[in-house]
């Protein structure tokens, strides 16, 4: 089950995923889903981690493996045409915050696949670990992209921050105000061996919560 679980958090884009197929054969995600759906199942796994629950990840996993069945691949409007090997995409889903709320995870029409994080607290809660084999080249520099959504205006200053290692930007409130996904840059950054994304609404607390997307990493020519 861990196997699976890494398998279908990396996605079929993922050099893990292809690795592995290069040494046991084609991967199909949809089996991997119903695998993790039935062994969640019959053992009554509740929790992803501590406090995540495990409902919505599994109602994700069924949800993404029909979309990947349809679609071949689930990107933005926004990566509609782009070549997949210039950039690296997370789905909000497939990051690896363990300290999530019970409930932030939503369902959401324009999400790129249907479901977005919602992020309702000031605290570098939401964090990404991200992976030297399968997200970046150690050395490398990459520009960092958000595909957020606005919550409620509640005065003018900052809506949220995000950064990665030592990048970090705050992001303004008219600028999600709209209620509509936007993409926004996040900055540049040279990939240390240790990488971590991090997403907060400001300490201002201009804005109710963000929904946050997905995110990509596009590297740049050496």
């Amino acid at each position: 089950m861990p196997i699976w679980y890494v398998l279908v958090k990396r996605g079929p884009d993922s050099p893990t995923w292809k690795a592995v197929e290069k040494r046991v054969g084609k991967l199909d995600f949809a089996v991997l889903a119903r695998n993790l759906n039935q062994v969640a199942k019959d053992y009554k796994i509740s929790a992803v981690a501590d406090p995540e629950q495990a409902a919505p990840f599994f109602e994700w996993l069924t949800d993404y493996a029909g979309l990947l069945a349809e679609r071949g691949r689930v990107v933005p409007p926004e990566l509609k045409d782009a070549d997949p090997r210039t950039y690296r995409l997370l789905q909000a889903r497939q990051i690896d915050s363990g300290w999530l709320g019970r409930d932030w995870w939503r369902k959401m029409p324009n999400a790129s696949d249907g479901w977005a994080l919602m992020c309702p607290s000031n605290r570098w809660l939401i964090q990404h670990h991200l992976s030297p084999w399968d997200e970046y080249e150690v050395g490398r520099t990459y520009r960092l992209f958000v595909r957020v959504k606005g919550g409620e205006k509640k005065k003018d200053g900052m809506a949220f921050a995000c950064g990665v290692g030592n990048t970090n930007k705050e992001f303004p409130v008219d600028a999600l105000a709209d209620g509509r996904f936007h993409v926004l840059e996040v900055g540049e950054v040279k990939a240390e061996e240790q990488l971590r994304i991090w997403f907060a609404l400001s300490k201002q607390m201009a804005m109710s919560e963000v929904f946050l997307d997905c995110l990509w990493l596009v590297p740049q020519p050496d």
